[in-house]
């Protein structure tokens, strides 16, 4: 039966009268739930600043007492082994530090040479030194440690114009050619070739050797370094002091940091001390370097007349544990 407009039209009424109502329902929630955030939302502090609050990273260190927090500036963070290298490098050890422990007081009096008893003493680093005279220490006060000879081969003996036997496997002859030392004064350096030719007879193939001539500047025999002890090297001995011309000024630090730096075991140095000398902060450096090389520097002082009462050359000798000796024209 068809339809009559009645009943096509009633459902869309009812259906426009329900809109409203879900609206309304929509609406109910919408308020409930903004009044149910409101009333549980967080406390803030009165009279407390509403400002822009940034993220971090916080420590905290838990114990059964109570709970520590660290700020994270305040953490030492380990360093690279390079890193850590360089700031310990950077630090100044306080100067406590670097003098080291007291050494015991050795008696002055005993004389320098290979003979002489050594004392012993702990560091308290795990080594043990050995003592020589005593001195004044170095940065302030030159030291008095020196270490027992660390030869570089078979060992023989030299000594030449008297002097102590020197032990080692390589020998170095500083020898002074200032005019003071030639035939118009001391005549030295004559008397230093015959010595020193017949010195060297002792030593054989397996030794070495080296002669450094020197005034303001310094000459080698043959070449710098040091020379195989073989006949045809000994032989040109004569040869090269009768090439020798005195005259000049005096470099002693010239020559014998030349000769330290050929590493030797041994070094005799023949001069009439002559002026300049060494300063003391040259002084302090040649010491140094020749215990740090354990080389022994032996002294032969050329003059006129009795011995001097005080010589650099033998303080020297006796800071290097090597000989003096006093050779009067």
């Amino acid at each position: 039966m068809p339809s009559s407009p009645t009943d096509s039209v009633l459902p869309l009424a009812i259906q426009r009268r329900r809109f409203p109502a879900v609206s309304v329902s929509v609406l109910v929630h919408v308020v409930l739930f903004v009044l149910i955030g409101w009333l549980y939302r967080p406390a803030v502090p009165k009279g407390l600043p509403e400002t822009d609050r940034t993220g971090g990273i916080v420590l905290a260190r838990a114990t059964q007492e109570d709970v520590e927090y660290v700020d994270p500036n305040d953490v030492v963070t380990p360093m690279q082994p390079a890193a850590a290298a360089d700031a310990a490098d950077a630090a100044e050890p306080p100067a406590e530090a670097m003098a080291g422990p007291a050494l015991p007081e050795v008696d002055a009096s005993v004389g320098p040479g290979p003979n002489v008893e050594i004392g012993e003493a702990e560091t308290g680093t795990g080594r043990t030194v050995f003592l020589g005279p005593q001195r004044e220490a170095k940065r302030g006060a030159r030291g008095n440690i020196r270490m027992p000879p660390r030869f570089r081969g078979p060992t023989t003996g030299v000594s030449i114009f008297g002097s102590g036997r020197a032990e080692g496997n390589s020998f170095v002859f500083v020898i002074d050619r200032s005019k003071s030392m030639g035939s118009d004064g001391l005549d030295a350096l004559r008397r230093a070739k015959t010595e020193l030719t017949a010195a060297l007879k002792e030593l054989d193939q397996r030794h070495k050797f080296q002669i450094i001539a020197y005034h303001h500047e310094r000459n080698y025999l043959d070449r710098a370094g040091l020379l195989r002890a073989t006949d045809a090297n000994k032989a040109s001995i004569p040869a090269f002091f009768d090439n020798l011309a005195a005259y000049g000024g005096t470099n002693h630090e010239l020559a014998l940091i030349a000769a330290l730096h050929l590493k030797t075991d041994v070094i005799f140095l023949l001069t009439d001390g002559g002026s300049p000398g060494l300063s003391p902060s040259q002084y302090d450096d040649i010491v140094a370097m020749a215990r740090r090389m354990r080389t022994t520097i032996h002294c032969i002082e050329f003059g006129q007349g009795p011995s001097p009462s005080s010589s650099f050359m033998a303080r020297l000798a006796r800071d290097t544990g090597g000989s003096y000796r006093y050779v009067a024209r």
